[in-house]
C-alpha cells in the first residue's frame, strides 16, 4: 500500500487497514455472488412467463391484444403505466445511510444501524 511504502502507517494502522480491507472485499464478493444469483432468477422468471403466455395463447385461453391489455390492467394498478410493478412491501430506507434494507428488517445491514 501506499502508506507502507511511504513508512506512515503503523504496526496498528496497517493491522486495521488490513481488516478493514479484507471485510470489504468479502462483501464485494458477496454482493457480485447475489447479484448473479438475482439475474439467474430473473431469467428463469423470464422463461416461465414466455412459457405460461405461449402456453395459454396456443390453446386459446388469451390473444396477444388481450395479454397486452391485462398487463397494462396489472401495471396501471400501481398507479404508473411504467412496465413495472410495485412491490407489495415498501423497502425501508435506514435513516443513518439511506440505503434500502428489507421491510422486515431490524438494522441496516449496510451500516448495522437501528432502523
Amino acid at each position: 500500500m501506499l502508506w507502507e511504502v511511504m513508512g506512515l502507517a503503523t504496526r496498528r494502522e496497517r493491522g486495521k487497514v488490513a481488516a478493514l480491507e479484507k471485510s470489504t472485499n468479502w462483501k464485494l464478493e458477496n454482493a457480485q455472488e447475489d447479484i448473479g444469483e438475482l439475474q439467474h432468477e430473473i431469467e428463469q422468471l423470464r422463461l416461465i412467463v414466455k412459457s405460461l403466455a405461449s402456453i395459454c395463447q396456443q390453446k386459446g385461453v388469451f390473444t396477444e391484444a388481450e395479454y397486452q391489455d391485462m398487463q397494462d390492467f396489472v401495471d396501471i394498478q400501481d398507479g404508473l403505466l411504467d412496465g413495472k410493478s410495485k412491490p407489495e412491501y415498501e423497502p425501508l430506507t435506514c435513516p443513518k445511510c439511506k440505503r434500502q434494507n428489507n421491510h422486515m428488517a431490524k438494522s441496516c445491514m449496510w451500516c448495522e444501524a437501528e432502523i
